[in-house]
């Protein structure tokens, strides 16, 4: 594999109807989507060996709001909560979720598609879900555990 950028200059060039259009939006930002797919976002990290994969909604409208994560997470002054690989920012006007992804060199424009493609339907089950109230998203302990916090069950 060459460098992370080139994965994402391929991506680019490469035109893939489920996973949507490719933004170059800066150095290290990227937003993956259009109009008929919700966007999400890449952002590469300090280091260049690992890089954040989200998607932020306002809550009301589930419309995708287009801020890097910590500017959204800055204005709404959230906290980010873990969980295992993934983290949830559930603040009153805006839902965030992230993955932080460690680039190896087995990383592969494939495995990039297919973890654009799990975020992105992530978003979209909460959103679809009508997570609009942030009482709902209160994250609860695995009672007796030191497990990392797990989402309450709502069916």
């Amino acid at each position: 594999m060459g460098s992370f950028v080139d994965l994402m200059v391929r991506l680019e060039d490469e035109s893939d109807p489920d996973i949507g259009m490719v933004d170059h939006i800066d150095d290290n930002r990227w937003i993956i989507g259009g109009q008929d797919i919700f966007p999400v976002q890449i952002e590469l990290l300090q280091g260049e060996t690992s890089f954040l994969l989200y998607g932020t909604a306002l809550r009301e409208t589930a419309e995708p709001v287009f801020l890097p994560l910590m500017i959204s997470m800055f204005i709404e002054g959230l906290n980010g909560h873990s969980l295992g690989n993934y983290g949830i920012c559930p603040g009153p006007v805006t839902l965030s979720l992230y993955q932080k992804i460690t680039i190896t060199p087995q990383f592969s424009l494939e495995r990039l598609k297919a973890q654009i493609a799990c975020q992105r339907l992530l978003i979209e089950c909460f959103l679809d879900a009508g997570y609009d109230r942030h009482e709902d998203l209160t994250l609860i302990a695995d009672e007796g555990q030191n497990d990392p916090p797990i989402l309450p069950f709502r069916h």
